[in-house]
């Protein structure tokens, strides 16, 4: 995503016309590829791969992850956003906390994918773009429209039977040392 945050929709439609045989930069080959899936005319589920967390009830959150400029400034936004800290239980404000943080996470993930959104509602105008992320082992479910991204949902990743089943086969797979196979 660092590579298309400060990209021009000019040079999106440019890399998108050509093939990845066509680069040398391995860069390039990966945006093109990208380009391409973005381009298809059907609806889309795109994962983001970061992983957000928010600070515990009554504390000024943080993201945390890899998400770049969005992410540094996650905290002030968040501040921005009219956090409401008052005589409310811990309960409720962890509530409206978690509900402001998804709002501001949506904002800077679409400040970093915003081009390429738009170059997909120029090739994929009639189809849905949804991208997800995980915060706090919750998955972020987001959806494209109107220039922004809009919360969709929040889904509670361990209270679905096949993801724990995804998850504990996940965390047991050993990935053998290159070389390893002949």
């Amino acid at each position: 995503h660092e590579a298309l945050r400060d990209m021009e929709i000019g040079e999106l439609r440019r890399l998108g016309k050509r093939s990845r045989a066509s680069v040398a930069s391995e860069l390039e080959k990966d945006i093109i590829a990208y380009l391409h899936v973005i381009s298809r005319e059907k609806n889309l589920l795109l994962y983001y791969p970061a992983e957000f967390s928010v600070a515990g009830a009554g504390t000024e959150p943080e993201a945390a992850g890899k998400v770049g400029r969005g992410l540094r400034e996650a905290g002030r936004g968040l501040r921005e956003a009219g956090w409401r800290l008052g005589a409310v239980s811990p309960a409720e404000r962890a509530d409206e906390n978690a509900e402001h943080a998804d709002v501001v996470i949506a904002r800077q993930v679409y400040e970093d994918y915003h081009t390429s959104l738009e170059y997909r509602r120029e090739l994929a105008p009639d189809y849905e773009t949804y991208i997800c992320l995980f915060c706090d082992a919750d998955l972020l479910i987001m959806q494209y429209a109107a220039d922004a991204l809009h919360i969709v949902d929040r889904v509670r990743a361990m209270g679905s039977p096949t993801f724990r089943a995804i998850a504990r086969y996940y965390n047991t797979v050993e990935y053998p040392v290159m070389g390893a196979f002949r």
